[in-house]
């Protein structure tokens, strides 16, 4: 098994800073705060564990077989890369206040039933469109074993900085200042959007490198 993509280090830090910025730990948790603010202490901790796994399982699946997905469809990774680029530059926007997107009405989060650890903690809110195309992304740059599993190993680092996230959460949010959140989700968002860029750049570089070859 080749190894060497262990050298490029920086490639994983980023996915595992991208991902996390991705899934916006600020905002999700005054989200889950307010989602759960009537849940006993060990409803919580059942729904913050549901959340995660969901996570989990979607990301590997994507990540796994996302790009055999978008061959069906006959769309290259260099292709879905400025178009995730691009959607993810929304995502770091809104996260800035320059821009609104459309979010789940408290209505429609009763009405979906079921462990809200799974819906709407799990997908969408974790496992949304940006961390889907984060992980389809990645997943396409190499095409080895030793790849997946560091992409794996990402997963689930990000899956337990959230779950710790969580759980310290629900004894900590009694005393943060609105304020201070709002000014840490503005940072993040550009972040994210500086992430965006370079996906747009790399894909648009990849395209023209293929067809040039032709």
């Amino acid at each position: 098994m080749d190894w060497t993509e262990l050298l490029n280090w920086t490639e994983y830090s980023k996915m595992f800073i991208g991902l996390l910025v991705m899934l916006d730990p600020l905002t999700s948790l005054v989200f889950v705060s307010a989602l759960m603010s009537n849940h006993t202490p060990a409803e919580k901790r059942r729904d913050n564990f549901a959340a995660v796994a969901t996570f989990v399982v979607a990301m590997l699946v994507f990540g796994f077989f996302g790009v055999r997905f978008l061959a069906i469809f006959g769309i290259s990774i260099e292709a879905f890369q400025v178009a995730g680029g691009i959607m993810i530059m929304f995502y770091g926007l809104s996260m800035m206040g320059l821009i609104t997107l459309p979010s789940l009405s408290s209505e429609s989060l009763e009405e979906s039933g079921g462990s809200v650890g799974i819906i709407p903690m799990g997908i969408p809110m974790m496992a949304g469109p940006g961390s889907i195309t984060t992980i389809i992304i990645y997943s396409g740059l190499h095409d080895s074993m030793a790849h997946m599993i560091l992409l794996v190993a990402v997963v689930f680092s990000v899956a337990a900085v959230m779950l710790l996230a969580f759980t310290v959460w629900s004894r900590l949010s009694q005393y943060v200042d609105p304020t201070v959140v709002n000014v840490m989700a503005r940072i993040t968002g550009l972040i994210l959007a500086a992430i965006a860029v370079e996906f747009v750049l790399d894909g648009v570089m990849a395209h023209n490198v293929v067809h040039g070859m032709h």
